[in-house]
């Protein structure tokens, strides 16, 4: 099983007095469940947990949906991703750290519908797991924001806020994009990706699209200058490697 919290503002607000605190937990038995319960529930922290069966696959088994929707209610954009590594450290497991830019029209297009039929507005990120046991995509959350790797629809000539500045502030509509591409968004070092991607057909994908520099690090601004920076970047260029060797969130 998986568990984490549904408000992750309060659940980080109480972070040193909840026994044994993870971002997430993936859990074995129903002891461990009932134990992690346990220490949430004598903690500060109110909000609901979230414990949902773990699916198993590694991290290119995950996939990842960026749309935004007008302020009528009306889908102007879909993107859609296969994860190629996430984060290992326990506190950052599930932000992605490598993306791949792919289109699948059924997938995206039910997406779309859905957010459309409820009502939904703004930017949607979902996050989704391919199960090999019954091939079916299975749904985790959909986070009402984008996250650090939305950035890949930017790489694909949709960036997100020209679309929220077209709607809210020019009133401008659009129709429906299923974005195409072939890119690949990462924030970390290509060695990384090289030790640390599993899948050989993902990895053989991931090294054509940096061979071909289809690949871009938006932590890289050759315009800034600043020696400061550029120190930073290189001393985490250089920690990445032991990081993940010290990532507790081992894939399968």
């Amino acid at each position: 099983m998986v568990i984490k919290p549904t408000h992750s503002n309060q659940w980080w607000e109480h972070h040193t007095k909840i026994r044994g605190h993870q971002k997430v937990y993936r859990l074995d038995t129903l002891d461990e469940v009932r134990d992690v319960v346990a220490a949430v529930e004598d903690s500060p922290y109110r909000e609901s947990l979230i414990i949902q069966e773990y699916v198993p696959g590694d991290d290119t088994r995950n996939w990842d949906a960026v749309l935004y929707l007008s302020s009528e209610a009306k889908c102007e954009l879909v993107t859609l991703g296969q994860v190629a590594l996430q984060e290992h450290a326990a506190n950052a497991v599930g932000t992605y750290s490598a993306v791949i830019s792919k289109y699948d029209e059924a997938l995206m297009t039910r997406f779309s519908t859905f957010l459309e039929e409820i009502g939904y507005t703004g930017i949607a990120n979902a996050d989704m797991k391919w199960d090999e046991r019954d091939r079916v995509y299975k749904v985790m959350e959909i986070n009402c924001r984008p996250g650090r790797s939305s950035y890949y629809t930017s790489q694909l000539g949709h960036p997100l806020m020209q679309y929220l500045v077209d709607d809210v502030v020019h009133g401008r509509r659009r129709e429906l994009t299923l974005a195409q591409g072939d890119v690949l968004f990462r924030v970390t070092p290509r060695y990384v990706l090289r030790d640390y991607v599993k899948d050989p057909d993902v990895l053989a994908e991931v090294k054509r699209l940096v061979r071909e520099r289809k690949d871009l690090n938006p932590l890289h601004y050759a315009k800034d200058l600043s020696p400061k920076r550029n120190a930073y970047l290189l001393g985490r260029h250089l920690k990445q490697g032991r990081k993940y060797a010290a990532g507790t969130w081992a894939q399968d």
